[in-house]
């Protein structure tokens, strides 16, 4: 499993307003791994939030790579 978090100032696109802090998160992990036509296939869940004063972005995937 691989987390993450971090941070960043959004600089505002009013004259009035001041800059917003957002607060980011997310994660990766393995699921399972199976074999089709030779190779190898891996499958992944992963999910990211980016949340601020009057903002929401939540994301959830799912992936196959090989």
């Amino acid at each position: 499993m691989r987390l993450r978090a971090g941070s960043y100032l959004e600089a505002s696109r009013f004259p009035e307003p001041s800059a917003r802090l957002h607060g980011t998160a997310g994660f990766e992990a393995r699921v399972f791994a199976f074999r089709l036509a030779g190779h190898e296939r891996r499958v992944a869940i992963s999910g990211a939030s980016d949340l601020a004063v009057r903002y929401k972005n939540l994301a959830l995937s799912i992936g196959f790579w090989n």
